[in-house]
């Protein structure tokens, strides 16, 4: 646990130096477009790519990727329910933070370093589904509300989730990986020493999107979006321990896995489809703790 604490404080202090180098000067709102394209064009897909250097689907666990993409879509279309009367924009901003959780980068590090190592499988098979989804799927469900094609719905949406680059990658890899064809050692190397500052650089434009100058409604938004992500989670892993046919590891696994933060790609979706900086920033940024806390909370319980 004290490797989850160093961990979570590290993020902490990377949002707080985004921050407050906004507020010196040093970095300008409009700079998060920048690191915006760095991370969706270059390091997150290389972070994807080293996903997979050891990864070996395993069919048996094929429950768990399936709840991968079924969680996002139960959080994500109740996100839109709650979101129903409100704008365009506000739908958007919905969709894309109930659903999606930061697995890579935040939760599998710290089921590894607790679970034997078949919780480790059991989790990169669901963050398959889940980053199916927070890659591409989710932002293609989202952003038709905010343009002028809803009609052209399924046409749209694949031409989207398709032009997501990270989809893109994962999606190669997995195939590959499904028709147990391997890249060259060096290529996975290389891809995870450009994909490492992925979680630096969205910690830092967190910061630079983060305003505490958050007015009443935009409160109410992150509020709802916040106890939609914690009781949804709570519900979703809850049902599987019940009615679920998963060993007791991959129960446990679950909760853990819901309960991670929203996605480093989820604020450059939410850029992407017009919402409000610094509300999504705000969420981003918010969630990071409050996992720590629910997470430590479930493993006492454990």
């Amino acid at each position: 646990m004290e490797q989850l604490l160093i961990k979570s404080a590290g993020f902490l202090l990377l949002i707080v130096l985004g921050f407050a180098g906004k507020k010196v000067g040093l970095f300008r709102l409009e700079d998060r477009f920048v690191l915006s394209k760095v991370m969706l064009y270059i390091t997150m897909p290389c972070l994807f790519i080293s996903f997979f250097k050891d990864f070996t689907p395993v069919p048996t666990l094929i429950l768990m990727f399936v709840l991968g993409i079924g969680a996002n879509l139960v959080l994500c279309y109740t996100g839109l329910f709650f979101a129903r009367n409100k704008s365009s924009t506000e739908k958007a901003l919905y969709m894309l933070n109930c659903s999606g959780n930061n697995i890579g980068a935040y939760a599998t590090p710290i089921i590894a370093s607790i679970f034997p190592p078949a919780a480790v499988i059991a989790t990169s098979m669901y963050d398959i589904g889940n980053s199916i989804m927070a890659a591409g799927g989710t932002y293609a469900l989202a952003a038709r509300y905010t343009d002028k094609e809803r009609s052209m719905r399924w046409a749209v949406f694949f031409r989207r989730l398709f032009s997501s680059v990270p989809f893109d990658t994962y999606l190669i890899m997995l195939a590959l990986s499904l028709l147990g064809i391997r890249l060259p050692e060096p290529v996975y190397e290389i891809a995870g020493m450009i994909g490492a500052p992925t979680i630096i650089l969205t910690m830092i434009m967190l910061g630079i999107t983060f305003d505490i100058d958050i007015d009443r409604h935009d409160l109410g938004n992150i509020v709802t979006i916040l106890l939609i992500r914690l009781l949804g989670a709570l519900a979703i892993a809850t049902f599987a321990w019940y009615f679920l046919p998963l060993s007791q590891t991959e129960k446990m696994v679950l909760y853990l896995i819901l309960l991670a933060p929203i996605t480093s790609l989820t604020p450059n979706f939410c850029s992407q489809c017009g919402c409000k900086p610094s509300v999504y920033g705000a969420l981003s940024s918010i969630t990071v703790p409050i996992s720590l806390i629910a997470i430590n909370i479930i493993m006492m319980i454990f």
